[in-house]
């Protein structure tokens, strides 16, 4: 079966992996209503970004573990998800600062070396989930595993239905009034995406 094809599968056969996703992102957006990510002087930003920090290593490796076997045509136990996201939660958090913080530095300098970066880093979770590897060896691991133009291609066509969700609803949401409408828009699209992008 097409890669692709085994990503949306996955979701539709395990609908737990998108209504996690909705949850998660529905307590960003109202978490986000009180202070934004640059609101530091709120008392609430506090809140905000333990919100992110703390939520986005269990949500995101939660989706990883729960649909890993759905993509291998096997069933994984929410208990048995949410024990192996516990036993590596530091190094999910510790990873997840350093490898968002050298993709912003990409992005900061020139788009493509934040791409590029984002591209060969994109497997570091699922080392570290899957195979209970240190975050070191879990950045290294998915820098071989997306070596190559052929890896590197193949990945940049699974991510571009994330991006053209994200970038379709930030530019509807940007250029049209929709009130309450985009705000719904806007969560279902981010739920969406944060569901794919945890599945291959």
């Amino acid at each position: 079966m097409h890669p692709l094809r085994n990503s949306a599968v996955a979701l539709l056969r395990d609908p737990s992996l998108l209504l996690v996703a909705l949850g998660f992102t529905l307590v960003q957006y109202f978490t986000g209503l009180r202070a934004g990510i640059l609101d530091i002087q709120s008392p609430w930003w506090i809140l905000t970004m333990a919100v992110i920090l703390l939520g986005s290593p269990v949500v995101h490796s939660w989706l990883i573990v729960r649909s890993q076997p759905l993509v291998q045509q096997q069933r994984a136990t929410p208990r048995a998800a949410l024990s192996q996201v516990v036993a590596c939660f530091v190094r999910l958090l510790v990873s997840e600062i350093l490898v968002n913080v050298l993709v912003v530095a990409g992005l900061v300098a020139f788009l493509a070396p934040g791409v590029y970066i984002g591209i060969r880093v994109i497997y570091y979770k699922q080392a570290i989930v899957l195979d209970q590897l240190p975050m070191s060896a879990a950045i290294l691991r998915s820098v071989e595993l997306t070596s190559g133009w052929r890896a590197a291609i193949l990945i940049f066509v699974r991510l571009v239905p994330i991006w053209a969700i994200s970038f379709g609803v930030v530019a509807v949401t940007t250029f049209f009034d929709l009130g309450f409408s985009g705000d719904v828009l806007t969560i279902v699209g981010s739920a969406v995406s944060l569901a794919w992008v945890n599945v291959f």
